[in-house]
């Protein structure tokens, strides 16, 4: 009998996140997916990471994503702004409305699009097209075991 897969663990904690506040550098687009990667086992990125990091991190295009593969939106490949990830039943889970202007809880908590959110799909940012999905590669690494 085998537990929660890597993804499994990286979607639970994601999702614990849904309806917090989003505060630019505390809780955004790419803190969320390094708080799932960290209750997955992988390494805490949360100072570390952006959105740009982890679209040049994973490289091979997700066709058909997988729950748990992020998505990115940009100008191109080269100009990331903003990752999300796919949930396993299709919807699109976001850390939205973090910008440079919500660096502090109180200006955060008075935006109510200043949330994690799940979307049906990824029409709703208008801020960046949708450049595509990319394997989130390091959930399907099986880690060693351990003495």
């Amino acid at each position: 009998m085998s537990g929660p897969t890597k993804r499994d663990l990286f979607l639970r904690a994601c999702l614990e996140q849904l309806g917090n506040v989003v505060v630019w550098g505390v809780l955004d687009c790419s803190e969320l997916i390094a708080i799932g990667e960290k209750a997955a086992g992988l390494p805490d990125r949360r100072a570390t990471h952006r959105a740009q990091t982890y679209a040049d991190e994973n490289p091979e295009a997700a066709e058909p994503p997988k729950p748990g593969d992020l998505g990115f939106f940009g100008r191109d490949w080269a100009h990331v702004i903003h990752v999300v990830t796919l949930t396993a039943d299709g919807h699109v889970l976001s850390a939205d409305g973090a910008t440079s202007a919500t660096k502090d809880y109180e200006t955060a908590e008075k935006n109510p699009s200043a949330r994690v959110r799940l979307h049906p799909d990824v029409t709703w940012y208008r801020s960046a097209q949708f450049l595509g999905w990319r394997v989130h590669r390091e959930l399907d690494v099986l880690t060693p075991p351990y003495p």
